[in-house]
């Protein structure tokens, strides 16, 4: 039988994505960003 996939908030995957982009150096210290940066578009 299948069993349901964990569910991960929207919030959460922003979060991740953003520390990632600030640790490796892609987001530098002192980046303004806004929801449609954050959005791809």
């Amino acid at each position: 039988m299948l069993q349901p996939l964990p569910s991960v908030r929207v919030v959460d995957q922003v979060r991740q994505s953003l520390r990632s982009a600030i640790m490796t150096g892609e987001l530098p210290p002192g980046t303004r960003l806004s929801v449609p940066d954050l959005r791809g578009g």
